[in-house]
């Protein structure tokens, strides 16, 4: 039972750090923006517990593997976005630095912006 809360606590709380990461930034492309991404983060938090049950062997009904065949496409979906959104901070962090040391931030909230745009659509790919 606590390893399985554990498992759900933490796929809830790596999607909410992307949402957290991402979110934000899409204010300027929209409410459609906001929403798609919120729902897809939503579904992905609720279809990946599904992979994890595909592991069982033997005879299931077609409902259950439909379901575990969603979770695992979720599963992939959100491991790019979360690779994403690490490299996306990680050249924030850079972008940051080096704006400080030359004194410039117009490119960098420039960059924040179609970067958080560029990160779904990269994982979509």
């Amino acid at each position: 039972m606590f390893g399985l809360l554990r498992r759900y606590s933490a796929i809830a709380l790596l999607h909410l750090y992307v949402a957290a990461r991402i979110i934000p930034e899409l204010l300027p492309a929209g409410v459609a923006a906001i929403v798609a991404m919120s729902l897809l983060l939503l579904a992905s938090t609720i279809l990946i517990p599904f992979a994890f049950k595909s592991q069982r062997t033997g005879a299931q009904p077609l409902s259950s593997l439909v379901l575990a065949w969603a979770g695992l496409l979720a599963m992939g979906m959100f491991s790019s976005l979360f690779v994403l959104t690490l490299l996306r901070d990680v050249a924030l962090v850079a972008g940051f630095t080096l704006s400080r040391f030359l004194l410039i931030d117009a490119p960098l909230q420039q960059f924040r912006y179609w970067s958080a745009l560029a990160v779904p659509v990269l994982a979509a790919l």
